[in-house]
């Protein structure tokens, strides 16, 4: 691995491990120093690093026993630890720190530690995307006998990622962007709680919000409201009224949050510095399902069987709103010179096989997956829904 990687510009670091079991014991400090010495006699170039993680699977043992398992590395890597950090700095000032596994939930207290701290070089969250297995660990609830670990069936993928199984944004992630300062202001609305119900959280969990302002039969309920925001104030507005006004800083995790009765229409945040609105984001209603708008990561690939074309399936209204609360079946037909490979949605608890030439859509959205054959020409897919007319994509092989 190392071999065939260390050329790549992507790679920052070589990790040996990640919550060894005998990270701490002699034995783990023996094979960490033979896995070092191997990394670095194929590749000196970059630093190597662990994550090494509380000592929950050796009752009554003390953090400071990490110490041993950070002697061999260049970087330490922290997992959940972020509390550790000053303590730690304070006994050992030339070690350089990473957090290798954070919870989304902590995004803003760990970044906080990696701009003041130089020590701290970067914070990594469990998870970037969420993956199959460890089902349902980023899950919420409103019964206390589902905070278990994981989700049991049909939930089959982990819902803790910033980005969807699909490969679409989600609410943790807009966070991130403004924590990171990749973007000013973001906004997200609370679905609506049940009747006497409070939502609890997974520790890998986010809140379900939704970058969305369509909510049918909610009407004059109200409704919670995320703004998130590295300006000095945000506004919120709807239909041009305006709801409020508050500060947003640190001391507020850069976070200002609104209770709104709902009324369909318009929603939108503005971000003020010194007074003069610097940024907006506006989420409008939907209305009924129109048409399914097909798009292709690449309209162009090669026609190579080990290349593959990434088709989005959006359910749109006439005035081309995303439809966010409208799941559908759609049917994929695919002729020229490639084939269907998969079909899915980002649901976390909808298990189907992934070779089905059909799937539902997810918040109003689903994916197809295809492959060409070897030889040059076109791919026509073809999206079918009822009650919607067909839409078509041509993608090109080369």
């Amino acid at each position: 691995m190392i071999l065939r990687d260390r050329n790549h510009p992507s790679v920052i670091a070589w990790s040996i491990g990640n919550e060894i079991y005998e990270r701490a014991d002699t034995s783990g400090q023996r094979i960490a120093g033979q896995l070092v010495r191997v990394v670095k006699s194929l590749d000196n170039s970059r630093p190597v690093t662990a994550a090494i993680c509380f000592f929950w699977d050796h009752p009554g043992t003390d953090w400071s026993a990490s110490a041993k398992a950070f002697a061999s590395l260049d970087v330490a890597g922290y997992n959940y630890m972020w509390r550790e950090y000053e303590n730690d700095h304070k006994k050992y000032p030339d070690r350089i720190m990473a957090g290798t596994e954070s919870f989304p939930m902590e995004a803003f207290e760990n970044w906080q530690q990696v701009e003041k701290d130089s020590w701290v070089i970067g914070d990594f969250v469990w998870t970037g995307m969420d993956y199959l297995g460890e089902s349902g660990i980023g899950h919420m609830y409103y019964d206390k006998k589902d905070t278990s670990f994981s989700m049991q069936w049909p939930w089959y993928n982990s819902w803790c990622g910033d980005i969807d199984i699909t490969g679409q944004k989600k609410a943790q992630s807009y966070f991130r962007d403004v924590v990171w300062g990749r973007s000013n202001l973001e906004m997200a609305v609370h679905a609506p709680l049940p009747s006497g119900k409070k939502e609890g959280i997974s520790m890998w969990g986010w809140p379900s919000e939704y970058q969305s302002w369509t909510w049918p039969g909610e009407e004059g309920d109200t409704l919670q409201i995320s703004v998130y925001s590295r300006c000095q104030e945000v506004r919120l507005k709807l239909n041009g009224k305006v709801i409020g006004q508050k500060q947003t800083s640190d001391k507020t995790r850069l976070t200002a949050e609104f209770t709104v009765p709902y009324s369909p229409g318009e929603l939108k945040a503005i971000g003020i510095i010194n007074g003069k609105e610097v940024a907006t984001k506006v989420f409008k209603t939907a209305g009924k399902p129109s048409h399914l708008i097909l798009t292709a990561d690449r309209t162009h690939i090669n026609a190579d069987r080990n290349d593959l074309a990434y088709v989005s399936v959006e359910i749109r209204d006439k005035d081309e709103n995303l439809i966010p609360n409208t799941d559908i079946t759609v049917k994929f037909i695919v002729s020229g010179e490639g084939e269907l490979l998969a079909s899915g949605n980002a649901a976390p608890n909808d298990m189907h096989s992934f070779r089905k030439p059909e799937c539902k859509t997810f918040n109003g959205k689903c994916l197809a997956i295809i492959r060409p054959y070897s030889k040059a020409g076109s791919i026509k897919v073809n999206a079918e829904a009822a009650g919607l007319p067909n839409a078509m994509i041509e993608i090109l092989t080369r």
